[in-house]
Protein backbone atom coordinates (compact mmCIF):
# COMPACT_ATOMS: atom_id res chain seq x y z
CA UNK A 1 0.00 0.00 0.00
CA UNK A 2 1.44 3.33 -1.49
CA UNK A 3 1.73 5.79 1.64
CA UNK A 4 -0.76 8.05 0.37
CA UNK A 5 -3.33 4.90 -0.06
CA UNK A 6 -2.36 4.47 4.12
CA UNK A 7 -3.37 8.21 4.62
CA UNK A 8 -6.86 7.89 2.65
CA UNK A 9 -7.25 4.98 5.53
CA UNK A 10 -7.07 7.19 8.20
CA UNK A 11 -10.38 8.09 9.89
CA UNK A 12 -10.62 11.41 11.29
CA UNK A 13 -13.37 12.99 13.72
CA UNK A 14 -12.56 16.77 13.74
CA UNK A 15 -14.92 17.25 17.02
CA UNK A 16 -16.22 20.95 15.39
CA UNK A 17 -12.23 21.88 15.03
CA UNK A 18 -12.89 22.72 18.59
CA UNK A 19 -11.17 20.38 20.35
CA UNK A 20 -8.64 16.94 20.13
CA UNK A 21 -9.91 15.38 17.56
CA UNK A 22 -10.49 11.28 16.94
CA UNK A 23 -8.37 9.96 14.81
CA UNK A 24 -8.17 6.16 13.54
CA UNK A 25 -6.08 4.14 12.08
CA UNK A 26 -3.90 0.97 11.62
CA UNK A 27 -0.88 0.71 13.41
CA UNK A 28 2.13 1.20 13.13
CA UNK A 29 1.32 3.64 10.64
CA UNK A 30 4.35 4.14 8.16
CA UNK A 31 4.97 6.59 5.13
CA UNK A 32 8.16 6.82 3.29
CA UNK A 33 7.58 10.80 2.39
CA UNK A 34 5.56 13.68 3.07
CA UNK A 35 1.86 13.01 2.52
CA UNK A 36 -1.04 15.68 3.36
CA UNK A 37 -4.87 15.04 2.50
CA UNK A 38 -7.57 17.89 3.74
CA UNK A 39 -10.50 16.62 5.73
CA UNK A 40 -12.18 19.76 5.78
CA UNK A 41 -12.31 22.58 3.18
CA UNK A 42 -13.30 25.51 5.86
CA UNK A 43 -15.69 28.13 5.05
CA UNK A 44 -14.14 31.18 6.09
CA UNK A 45 -12.07 33.51 4.25
CA UNK A 46 -9.59 32.43 1.57
CA UNK A 47 -5.95 31.89 2.31
CA UNK A 48 -3.23 34.07 0.53
CA UNK A 49 0.08 34.15 0.91
CA UNK A 50 0.38 37.31 2.65
CA UNK A 51 -1.72 36.40 5.47
CA UNK A 52 -0.42 35.12 8.88
CA UNK A 53 -2.61 32.35 10.34
CA UNK A 54 -3.26 30.42 13.97
CA UNK A 55 -3.14 27.18 13.30
CA UNK A 56 -4.33 24.09 16.00
CA UNK A 57 -2.43 20.99 15.66
CA UNK A 58 -2.25 17.37 17.63
CA UNK A 59 -0.34 15.00 17.33
CA UNK A 60 -0.32 11.25 17.23
CA UNK A 61 1.84 9.03 17.35
CA UNK A 62 2.06 6.38 14.36
CA UNK A 63 3.13 3.10 16.59
CA UNK A 64 0.49 2.44 19.10
CA UNK A 65 -2.34 5.97 17.79
CA UNK A 66 -2.17 8.09 21.68
CA UNK A 67 -1.75 10.83 21.75
CA UNK A 68 1.55 13.24 21.97
CA UNK A 69 0.43 16.80 21.99
CA UNK A 70 -2.52 19.02 21.13
CA UNK A 71 -2.60 22.92 21.25
CA UNK A 72 -6.34 21.74 22.73
CA UNK A 73 -5.04 20.90 26.10
CA UNK A 74 -4.51 22.96 29.02
CA UNK A 75 -1.11 25.34 28.89
CA UNK A 76 -0.58 24.54 25.73
CA UNK A 77 -0.47 26.99 22.48
CA UNK A 78 -1.77 27.66 18.62
CA UNK A 79 1.04 28.42 16.29
CA UNK A 80 1.06 31.75 14.28
CA UNK A 81 2.66 30.46 10.16
CA UNK A 82 2.73 32.90 7.15
CA UNK A 83 0.90 30.83 4.64
CA UNK A 84 3.57 32.34 2.13
CA UNK A 85 6.82 31.09 3.43
CA UNK A 86 5.00 27.18 3.39
CA UNK A 87 5.56 27.65 0.02
CA UNK A 88 9.81 26.94 0.08
CA UNK A 89 9.58 25.40 3.74
CA UNK A 90 6.98 22.99 3.45
CA UNK A 91 5.72 23.30 -0.23
CA UNK A 92 3.55 19.50 0.53
CA UNK A 93 1.75 21.61 3.43
CA UNK A 94 1.62 24.68 1.11
CA UNK A 95 -0.17 23.07 -1.75
CA UNK A 96 -2.69 21.61 0.80
CA UNK A 97 -3.56 24.75 2.08
CA UNK A 98 -4.08 26.47 -0.72
CA UNK A 99 -7.01 24.71 -1.52
CA UNK A 100 -8.63 25.70 2.08
CA UNK A 101 -10.03 28.42 4.09
CA UNK A 102 -10.26 29.48 7.71
CA UNK A 103 -11.86 26.62 9.52
CA UNK A 104 -10.43 23.88 7.36
CA UNK A 105 -8.52 20.86 8.54
CA UNK A 106 -5.18 18.41 7.24
CA UNK A 107 -3.87 15.02 8.52
CA UNK A 108 -0.19 15.20 7.42
CA UNK A 109 2.56 12.45 8.28
CA UNK A 110 6.17 12.25 7.39
CA UNK A 111 9.35 10.58 7.16
CA UNK A 112 11.76 13.46 7.36
CA UNK A 113 13.24 13.18 11.37
CA UNK A 114 12.75 16.34 12.93
CA UNK A 115 15.16 16.32 15.33
CA UNK A 116 18.02 14.82 13.23
CA UNK A 117 17.31 18.23 11.10
CA UNK A 118 17.71 20.06 13.73
CA UNK A 119 21.43 18.89 15.00
CA UNK A 120 22.56 18.65 11.32
CA UNK A 121 24.32 21.94 9.77
CA UNK A 122 22.14 23.89 6.52
CA UNK A 123 21.72 21.14 4.24
CA UNK A 124 19.14 20.90 1.31
CA UNK A 125 18.68 17.00 2.07
CA UNK A 126 16.63 16.57 4.74
CA UNK A 127 17.27 13.42 7.40
CA UNK A 128 14.78 11.18 7.27
CA UNK A 129 13.83 8.14 9.28
CA UNK A 130 14.89 4.51 9.00
CA UNK A 131 12.48 2.62 6.21
CA UNK A 132 9.56 1.17 7.33
CA UNK A 133 9.75 3.04 11.17
CA UNK A 134 6.60 3.98 12.63
CA UNK A 135 5.72 8.17 11.60
CA UNK A 136 3.36 10.51 13.49
CA UNK A 137 -0.37 11.29 12.04
CA UNK A 138 -0.40 14.87 12.53
CA UNK A 139 -4.09 16.86 12.22
CA UNK A 140 -3.99 20.98 12.00
CA UNK A 141 -7.20 23.43 11.57
CA UNK A 142 -6.36 26.74 10.77
CA UNK A 143 -8.34 28.70 13.56
CA UNK A 144 -8.45 32.08 12.52
CA UNK A 145 -6.27 35.09 10.31
CA UNK A 146 -4.11 37.15 12.18
CA UNK A 147 -4.90 41.24 11.53
CA UNK A 148 -2.42 43.49 9.48
CA UNK A 149 -1.67 46.88 9.99
CA UNK A 150 -4.28 47.90 7.28
CA UNK A 151 -6.94 46.39 9.46
CA UNK A 152 -5.71 48.46 12.98
CA UNK A 153 -6.37 51.85 14.12
CA UNK A 154 -3.07 53.67 13.75
CA UNK A 155 -3.19 55.00 17.62
CA UNK A 156 -5.13 54.49 20.40
CA UNK A 157 -8.63 55.41 19.98
CA UNK A 158 -11.07 55.90 23.48
CA UNK A 159 -11.83 58.07 26.49
CA UNK A 160 -9.17 60.36 27.24
CA UNK A 161 -8.46 59.84 30.83
CA UNK A 162 -6.72 62.99 33.25
CA UNK A 163 -2.82 61.71 33.70
CA UNK A 164 -1.17 61.23 36.92
CA UNK A 165 0.97 64.46 37.14
CA UNK A 166 3.31 62.15 39.44
CA UNK A 167 4.27 60.09 36.02
CA UNK A 168 6.37 61.01 33.36
CA UNK A 169 4.09 63.45 30.60
CA UNK A 170 3.33 62.15 26.88
CA UNK A 171 2.84 63.24 24.07
CA UNK A 172 2.56 62.35 20.18
CA UNK A 173 2.32 63.88 17.35
CA UNK A 174 -0.15 61.87 15.14
CA UNK A 175 1.36 63.52 12.15
CA UNK A 176 5.03 62.44 12.23
CA UNK A 177 4.82 59.33 14.80
CA UNK A 178 6.91 61.51 16.98
CA UNK A 179 6.08 60.34 20.75
CA UNK A 180 7.66 61.82 23.88
CA UNK A 181 7.88 60.99 27.36
CA UNK A 182 8.98 64.50 29.52
CA UNK A 183 10.30 63.37 32.93
CA UNK A 184 10.50 65.89 35.81
CA UNK A 185 13.69 66.90 36.77
CA UNK A 186 12.54 66.34 40.90
CA UNK A 187 10.73 63.20 40.02
CA UNK A 188 12.51 61.54 42.92
CA UNK A 189 12.46 58.10 43.23
CA UNK A 190 10.50 55.80 41.29
CA UNK A 191 7.44 53.62 42.22
CA UNK A 192 8.19 50.29 44.20
CA UNK A 193 4.59 48.98 42.52
CA UNK A 194 3.80 47.96 38.92
CA UNK A 195 1.67 51.74 37.67
CA UNK A 196 -0.94 50.88 34.68
CA UNK A 197 -2.81 53.90 34.31
CA UNK A 198 -4.99 54.49 31.36
CA UNK A 199 -3.83 57.59 29.80
CA UNK A 200 -6.93 56.40 26.87
CA UNK A 201 -9.55 53.98 27.87
CA UNK A 202 -10.79 51.88 24.79
CA UNK A 203 -13.43 50.17 24.55
CA UNK A 204 -12.76 46.87 22.92
CA UNK A 205 -11.90 43.44 23.89
CA UNK A 206 -9.89 42.84 26.98
CA UNK A 207 -6.35 41.33 26.86
CA UNK A 208 -6.09 37.95 28.15
CA UNK A 209 -2.28 37.29 30.03
CA UNK A 210 -1.68 34.52 26.98
CA UNK A 211 -2.70 36.94 24.56
CA UNK A 212 -0.55 38.76 21.48
CA UNK A 213 -1.09 42.12 21.36
CA UNK A 214 -0.53 44.45 18.60
CA UNK A 215 0.71 47.55 19.63
CA UNK A 216 2.90 51.08 19.22
CA UNK A 217 4.83 51.90 21.97
CA UNK A 218 7.91 53.60 23.85
CA UNK A 219 10.07 53.11 26.40
CA UNK A 220 12.38 55.14 28.86
CA UNK A 221 14.58 54.86 31.40
CA UNK A 222 13.16 56.11 34.62
CA UNK A 223 16.85 56.97 36.00
CA UNK A 224 17.90 59.09 33.10
CA UNK A 225 14.61 59.51 30.91
CA UNK A 226 16.41 58.02 27.84
CA UNK A 227 14.31 56.32 25.34
CA UNK A 228 15.51 52.89 24.80
CA UNK A 229 12.98 51.89 21.88
CA UNK A 230 9.76 52.66 20.21
CA UNK A 231 7.38 52.44 17.17
CA UNK A 232 4.64 54.83 16.93
CA UNK A 233 6.94 56.14 13.70
CA UNK A 234 7.70 52.69 12.68
CA UNK A 235 5.43 49.75 11.80
CA UNK A 236 2.55 47.81 14.70
CA UNK A 237 4.76 45.56 16.78
CA UNK A 238 3.08 42.40 18.37
CA UNK A 239 4.41 40.71 21.29
CA UNK A 240 3.01 37.58 22.98
CA UNK A 241 2.70 38.33 26.64
CA UNK A 242 3.85 35.00 27.82
CA UNK A 243 6.76 35.97 26.08
CA UNK A 244 7.35 39.95 27.44
CA UNK A 245 8.82 41.02 30.62
CA UNK A 246 6.46 40.46 33.64
CA UNK A 247 5.58 44.47 33.73
CA UNK A 248 3.85 44.07 30.37
CA UNK A 249 1.87 40.81 30.91
CA UNK A 250 0.39 42.09 34.77
CA UNK A 251 0.09 45.84 33.21
CA UNK A 252 -1.84 44.94 30.35
CA UNK A 253 -3.99 42.25 31.34
CA UNK A 254 -6.92 42.74 31.53
CA UNK A 255 -6.54 46.24 29.60
CA UNK A 256 -9.16 46.68 26.90
CA UNK A 257 -8.30 47.50 22.75
CA UNK A 258 -8.42 50.99 21.90
CA UNK A 259 -6.83 51.94 25.32
CA UNK A 260 -2.98 53.88 25.61
CA UNK A 261 -1.54 52.65 28.97
CA UNK A 262 1.07 54.32 30.77
CA UNK A 263 3.53 51.59 32.57
CA UNK A 264 6.22 52.08 35.54
CA UNK A 265 7.52 49.12 35.63
CA UNK A 266 9.84 48.37 38.56
CA UNK A 267 13.26 47.03 37.91
CA UNK A 268 12.72 42.69 39.29
CA UNK A 269 9.56 43.00 36.72
CA UNK A 270 11.62 44.60 33.81
CA UNK A 271 15.49 43.36 33.09
CA UNK A 272 17.09 43.78 36.71
CA UNK A 273 18.79 46.84 37.91
CA UNK A 274 21.82 45.94 35.61
CA UNK A 275 19.70 45.27 32.66
CA UNK A 276 19.96 41.87 32.33
CA UNK A 277 20.77 39.97 28.50
CA UNK A 278 21.66 43.67 27.42
CA UNK A 279 18.63 44.93 27.90
CA UNK A 280 17.76 48.88 29.61
CA UNK A 281 18.44 49.59 33.71
CA UNK A 282 16.16 49.60 36.70
CA UNK A 283 12.91 50.56 36.39
CA UNK A 284 11.25 51.57 33.10
CA UNK A 285 8.67 53.74 31.97
CA UNK A 286 6.60 52.59 28.93
CA UNK A 287 3.63 53.75 26.93
CA UNK A 288 1.94 51.51 25.08
CA UNK A 289 -1.43 51.75 22.47
CA UNK A 290 -3.34 48.18 22.44
CA UNK A 291 -4.67 48.38 18.99
CA UNK A 292 -5.72 44.66 18.98
CA UNK A 293 -5.62 41.49 21.12
CA UNK A 294 -5.48 38.09 19.94
CA UNK A 295 -6.04 34.72 22.05
CA UNK A 296 -3.27 32.43 21.48
CA UNK A 297 -4.98 29.42 22.45
CA UNK A 298 -7.96 27.90 22.66
CA UNK A 299 -7.45 26.75 25.74
CA UNK A 300 -4.22 28.64 26.72
CA UNK A 301 -0.86 28.38 26.26
CA UNK A 302 2.91 26.90 25.84
CA UNK A 303 3.66 23.69 24.70
CA UNK A 304 3.56 22.28 21.27
CA UNK A 305 3.16 18.51 19.61
CA UNK A 306 5.39 16.24 18.10
CA UNK A 307 7.10 14.45 15.74
CA UNK A 308 8.25 10.92 15.15
CA UNK A 309 6.85 8.12 16.56
CA UNK A 310 10.37 6.79 17.90
CA UNK A 311 10.97 10.79 19.81
CA UNK A 312 7.66 10.77 21.70
CA UNK A 313 9.31 13.20 24.36
CA UNK A 314 9.90 15.65 21.59
CA UNK A 315 7.67 18.50 21.84
CA UNK A 316 6.91 20.94 18.10
CA UNK A 317 5.20 19.57 15.45
CA UNK A 318 6.83 18.90 12.25
CA UNK A 319 4.67 19.79 9.21
CA UNK A 320 4.25 23.65 10.19
CA UNK A 321 7.58 25.97 11.84
CA UNK A 322 6.42 28.26 14.41
CA UNK A 323 9.18 30.50 13.39
CA UNK A 324 6.52 33.40 12.95
CA UNK A 325 5.69 33.79 16.51
CA UNK A 326 5.32 37.21 17.97
CA UNK A 327 8.78 38.96 18.99
CA UNK A 328 9.24 38.08 22.75
CA UNK A 329 10.88 41.61 24.01
CA UNK A 330 9.24 44.68 22.86
CA UNK A 331 13.70 46.07 23.54
CA UNK A 332 15.30 43.67 20.73
CA UNK A 333 13.01 44.86 17.93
Amino acid sequence: MSSSEALDKVQVDLKGGTQVPAVSFSTPFSTDREVARVLDEGTGDSLQDSDTVLVNASIFNGENGSLVGSSYKENEQSIPIQVGRLKTIEPTIYEVMKKMKVGGSFVYSTNVSHEQQQQQSASSVRPTVEAGAPTNLEVYTVARKLPTEKDLPKYAQGTEQTPNPKLPAFSLNETTGKAELKFADDRGEAPHELVAQDLITGTGAEVNENDAVYVRYIGAQWSDGKVFDGNYDKQVANFQLNGVIKGWKQGLKGKKVGSRVELVVPAELAYGEEGQNGGPKGTLVFVVDILATVPMSPAHASAQPSQQAKEPSSASPTAIPSSLAPTADPTKQ
